[in-house]
């Protein structure tokens, strides 16, 4: 503030100088003029006198002539009554330009006081700025600026140092009420550096500057700055990871020759085989409509580099591998941690390794239509160029093959169930007995809650259906249990004996678009519609 408040009392005493010097000028230019016009009257007194004389002489000895001479005084003394107001005027700027410049020397004689108090007050701020700058905490506040020889600094770098300065830290609070919180605030934050340098068995130490806490630390015999300890331990960590880096590459292209390549070499071939047997499941069942489905699992679009690499040196057997092929997956793997220790902060080495290794990520599931002799994969701009008969059995089919697939390793009395919510909803009639026929085609078991599907269709040989049913202001549900065996659909007692004449409930599923109670059902399929 004090350097900003300097320049304007310099400019406007240079400003002053300029015009005392111009009046100056005109002052003396004035004198000299004012000087000659004194010379000129006297000149013109002493000729008007000498006319004078002449003007007797001339008429006592002509007459004739006398008149003339008389015209000819008559304009001389015109003549010298106006040099004579001339030279009022010039005394009278004369004594103006006197005046001014007496002004201007007073102007000048403070603004020399004012220039002096501020370049008092810059020195003194240049040499706090110095004095800071001296104790290395500046390399803190301003990385890039050298304060080693501070103390030798003239006063165009100290003030070219101070405008960057303040360029860099003109987001900081530089109030009155920051600076006391900084100076409560030091003494307890360097009582924390103590305990934690004392506990690794360093000493530290602190002095005051110019009201300026500077701390530093015995390191190794010499005391050094915080900066100094601060880049020293870093470097120390730096070649201590670097050792580290090695080190868990080493053990990694070691540990990769057991039981991490072979794990994840059976996982690859595992996931390889489950997309084949969906194929499989798909190509076994071949949809009227003549539509075909495919399963492909390729690598994903955020799939880390060199993933075709490692993935076909885990493909391979261990005793194929050569030590370059060692080398390179270590290093994959070693990366893939890295970026998993980045991305998940304060994770443990489990975490970390459980999800770098985790092989799902790098790949991506999708699924194709075969449509004019090639394969083109369903995206929304292909999904929509189909029927609406096929745009559902395209989101249908593949769900009921990949649950079969999932099944196919479990035990043969096993159920196989799959859940289904409001299932099949905006399709007509005829595609939605094809979708349910699905389900009977894949051999599975299935549990669906729907407020208006029965799911009596004759693709399926059979399901028991659970209507729900509320009344306002009765806390109850009313059960009401029905069978579909494939033809007919039946009303069972609680005894689990069928109810005869009611074959029929059709009504019943209805009422609930006519005012009546609303209703849920929950049809199950079965291979053996019986009771329970």
């Amino acid at each position: 503030l004090s350097l900003a408040s300097l320049w304007p009392v310099v400019e406007s005493c240079r400003d002053a100088q300029t015009a005392s010097d111009t009046a100056r000028h005109a002052v003396d230019y004035a004198t000299v003029r004012d000087f000659r016009q004194k010379e000129i009257a006297s000149l013109l007194e002493q000729r008007a006198a000498a006319a004078e004389i002449e003007l007797g002489a001339a008429g006592q000895a002509s007459d004739s002539g006398f008149v003339g001479v008389l015209e000819r005084t008559s304009r001389a003394k015109e003549r010298l009554a106006s040099l004579g107001q001339e030279e009022k005027d010039l005394q009278r700027r004369h004594h103006d330009t006197e005046i001014a410049v007496t002004r201007l020397d007073e102007r000048l004689r403070s603004r020399t006081v004012i220039l002096t108090g501020e370049t008092d007050r810059r020195d003194s701020a240049a040499s706090a700025l110095r004095l800071f700058a001296s104790t290395g905490l500046l390399m803190l506040t301003a990385p890039g600026i050298d304060g080693k020889n501070a103390r030798g600094w003239s006063t165009a770098r100290t003030v070219e140092v101070a405008y960057e300065l303040v360029s860099r830290l003109s987001s900081i609070d530089a109030g009155d009420s920051a600076w006391e919180y900084q100076q409560r605030s030091a003494p307890s934050q360097f009582n924390a550096l103590m305990q934690a340098l004392s506990i690794q068995g360093y000493k530290s130490s602190a002095t005051f500057r110019d009201d300026v806490f500077v701390a530093a630390v015995a390191f190794a015999g010499q005391d050094r700055t915080i900066n100094e300890v601060r880049q020293i331990l870093s470097d120390d960590v730096s070649d201590r990871q670097l050792l580290l880096d090695s080190r868990a590459r080493e053990i990694l292209e070691d540990h990769l020759s057991g039981a991490v390549a072979t794990h994840l070499g059976e996982l690859l071939h595992v996931a390889e085989e489950q997309v084949r047997w969906m194929n499989i499941e798909l190509d076994s069942r071949p949809m009227s409509t003549g539509m075909k489905l495919r399963f492909v699992w390729r690598f994903a679009e955020t799939a880390p580099a060199g993933m075709n690499e490692a993935r076909q040196r885990l493909m391979q057997l261990n005793a194929a591998w050569r030590p370059s092929d060692r080398q390179m997956l270590g290093k994959f793997l070693q990366q893939r941690i890295e970026a998993a220790c980045s991305d998940i902060e304060g994770a443990g080495w489990h975490d970390s390794l459980t999800e770098a290794l985790d092989y799902r990520k790098w790949h991506s599931f999708g699924i194709e239509r075969f449509h004019d002799g090639v394969w083109l994969r369903l995206t929304p701009k292909t999904f929509g160029t189909g029927s609406g008969g096929e745009k559902a059995v395209a989101l249908t089919l593949p769900h009921f093959a990949a649950a079969a697939a999932f099944y196919r390793t479990a035990q043969p009395l096993a159920p196989r169930l799959i859940l289904l919510d409001e299932a099949f909803v905006g399709i007509d009639s005829d595609m939605r007995a094809k979708c349910m026929g699905l389900i009977d085609v894949f051999d599975l078991d299935f549990m669906m809650t729907s407020e208006r599907e029965w799911g009596c269709y004759s693709t399926l040989p059979g399901i028991a259906i659970y209507q729900l049913s509320t009344r306002p202001g009765i806390d109850a549900i009313g059960l009401t249990r029905w069978v579909w065996n494939g033809r007919q659909r039946r009303l069972m007692r609680h005894s689990g004996t069928e109810e005869t004449g009611k074959s029929d409930p059709g009504n019943t599923a209805l009422g609930a678009t006519a005012g009546l109670p609303r209703t849920s059902r929950m049809p199950s399929r079965k291979h053996d519609p019986k009771p329970g």
